[in-house]
């Protein structure tokens, strides 16, 4: 099972992007100190469980292929850091580009990141495959980090699982992203390191749910939409594989919505939960973006359903603590004039603020941290996050151009007057 989890994480990666054919390596620790790594050489698009190679403490390994020339980096890694069962390593653009750069990306200017993966740690460049970039990679790590950008090579990040190490590599790789297109439009804000740690108090881990009701037969047709719309929205780049939340409000007093955490690419509609609106009514733990989701339908009953993501030039915005102008094209102004920009300390020091804001707006985005997006349907939610991303990049764009001009005043007032556009 762990070979197949390993070929199968390494081809998504391949597929996204986020490393080339012949670059990138996954180890996984199993007991006794057994590696099962990938082999050198081969098609990282094309990688099957029958690939993945094993190799016993003391290096050996059978098979027709070889281990990762990387292998020495992995096993030194392992052997400073015990806590760690799982190593990854790609060539992502957007972290490479930092590793090109001598930078490492800073976490704090988006809270997810800086809560997955903490401070990044920094390799100075050696030969690839060699004994000392092992030791040096082994040494970033002896430090505590979790990730490592590899001075002209890439990124390394571990795990207690592959799972984990997966997760903090897609977390990682879109912070890098944002923070590069944060820089086309401004300059990024980073969150405190009080305000952090207020945000790790009041936003703790869920607890393990027990007792969580089955989607009843009545509810199919919604539960797939959900996973329709969440499909999508990973294939369109709005959401990545560790991120994001939907909820259609559906039967009196109740929605149903994602889970909080799991792969999103492996959910089905079996796997999403039942939850009231009324918080006195519910009988389970609740985490936070569904305790948010919650008091959004409590305070807005004319909300039907509800998206919580990250979106690349979104969170350029959110991280500047910019807003996009809706006034830019008539789609724009006709579903998105309400829209509005939370300060990232609003939103930890009072977290009411986030429902309430809903009554006067349909896109908030709260700076350093997320998106989100309501309808009185799930396509209108989902319609207004994509149209809210591409109005973020166009105006992005427009700085080649050193402008980007507003629809005037008196084209807007023509334009609520023919459409009688509401919220």
């Amino acid at each position: 099972m762990k070979s197949e989890e390993i070929a199968d994480v390494l081809n998504r990666i391949y597929e996204a992007g986020l490393t080339t054919a012949s670059g990138g390596n996954i180890s996984v620790r199993d007991e006794g100190d057994v590696i099962r790594i990938t082999p050198g050489s081969t098609d990282k698009g094309n990688l099957s469980d029958q690939d993945v190679v094993v190799v016993d403490p003391d290096g050996n390994h059978n098979g027709k292929l070889r281990p990762s020339s990387e292998l020495p980096m992995h096993q030194a890694i392992y052997r400073q850091r015990p806590d760690l069962r799982a190593l990854l390593h790609a060539h992502s653009p957007a972290l490479v580009a930092f590793s090109l750069a001598h930078e490492i990306p800073d976490t704090r200017v988006w809270y997810p990141a800086w809560k997955s993966c903490g401070q990044v740690g920094y390799a100075p460049y050696a030969l690839p495959g060699s004994q000392r970039l092992g030791a040096i990679m082994a040494g970033e790590f002896a430090q505590g980090f979790s990730a490592v950008i590899l001075e002209n090579h890439g990124i390394m990040v571990g795990g207690r699982d592959l799972a984990e190490a997966y997760d903090r590599f897609l977390v990682l790789e879109f912070c890098a992203r944002a923070i590069l297109n944060a820089r086309e439009i401004g300059n990024p804000v980073v969150i405190s390191e009080s305000l952090l740690k207020m945000a790790i108090q009041s936003r703790p881990d869920p607890p393990p749910v027990p007792g969580e009701e089955q989607i009843m037969a009545e509810e199919s047709e919604r539960a797939d939409e959900i996973i329709r719309f969440l499909e999508r929205s990973l294939k369109h780049g709005l959401m990545t594989d560790s991120y994001g939340m939907i909820s259609v409000r559906h039967r009196p007093g109740h929605f149903l919505i994602t889970p909080p955490s799991g792969q999103r690419r492996k959910l089905t509609a079996s796997d999403l939960r039942r939850v009231t609106v009324d918080p006195s009514e519910e009988n389970t733990g609740r985490d936070y973006l569904t305790g948010i989701h919650q008091s959004i339908y409590r305070e807005n009953p004319e909300i039907q359903s509800i998206i919580t993501t990250h979106t690349p030039w979104l969170m350029a915005h959110a991280i500047t603590e910019q807003m996009p102008d809706p006034a830019t094209l008539p789609e724009s102004w006709l579903f998105l004039q309400h829209l509005h920009l939370l300060n990232f300390s609003e939103a930890i020091g009072n977290p009411s603020l986030i429902p309430i804001s809903f009554r006067d707006a349909t896109t908030l985005i709260i700076a350093n941290d997320s998106v989100t997006v309501t309808g009185h349907s799930l396509f209108q939610a989902f319609d207004r996050l994509e149209l809210a991303e591409f109005t973020a990049q166009s105006m992005a764009l427009t700085r080649s151009f050193g402008r980007c001009c507003r629809l005037t005043e008196q084209q807007l007032d023509e334009l609520n007057k023919t459409y009688h556009h509401e919220k």
